[in-house]
């Protein structure tokens, strides 16, 4: 999709088209941060994430997240997510009732402690079999330095296990990605 490509021995790292020209092509996971990341004043999703989630062609959340999903889907604002997965120690039975309400959001509650529930959500994404120009991850980057370590890490495993599928990290401020090793011709 021209987010990495390679010419005569030149490299071009190009995320923002990826994310710009691509949103149907996308898989995104919303993940629990911290509110104060997320909410700025009265709006309490930035309006770009807005436009990413509801033009994804999947959209996942983690079971903290889904607590903050509620409002912007009952009032129309956000589609609902395909799924909702991780250990569920942080949704709430309200959230769980809301979505269990719609034929398409799937509750996927995996018990396993060793894994976040963002490389939770990750694997559940990567088992379903749909072509995707790249997965953008909001949020995840901010607040506890445990959460943040964690999502770094799911980042440089994912590389490594399907470098075709670019994976990006994004808040309201910043965009990250781990480049995939380029081979010297």
């Amino acid at each position: 999709m021209g987010e990495i490509s390679a010419a005569a021995g030149r490299h071009t790292f190009a995320p923002f088209r990826l994310i710009r020209q691509h949103f149907d092509e996308l898989a995104v996971i919303l993940t629990n941060s911290p509110p104060s990341v997320v909410a700025r004043g009265d709006v309490p999703f930035p309006p770009d994430w807005i436009r990413i989630w509801n033009s994804a062609k999947i959209r996942l959340c983690t079971d903290g997240a889904a607590n903050r999903l509620v409002g912007l889907c009952s009032d129309g604002h956000l589609k609902v997510p395909e799924l909702v997965v991780g250990d569920f120690d942080s949704i709430t039975a309200e959230t769980q009732q809301y979505f269990s309400q719609f034929p398409t959001c799937e509750l996927r509650q995996v018990a396993d402690q060793d894994s976040t529930d963002l490389s939770k959500a990750l694997s559940a994404l990567m088992e379903r079999t749909c072509k995707l120009s790249g997965i953008l991850l909001l949020g995840g980057f901010h607040g506890r330095i445990d959460h943040v370590l964690g999502a770094l890490h799911v980042l440089l495993l994912h590389i490594q296990q399907v470098p075709q599928v670019p994976l990006f990290a994004m808040d309201d401020e910043n965009v990250l990605t781990v480049l995939p090793e380029v081979v010297p011709d």
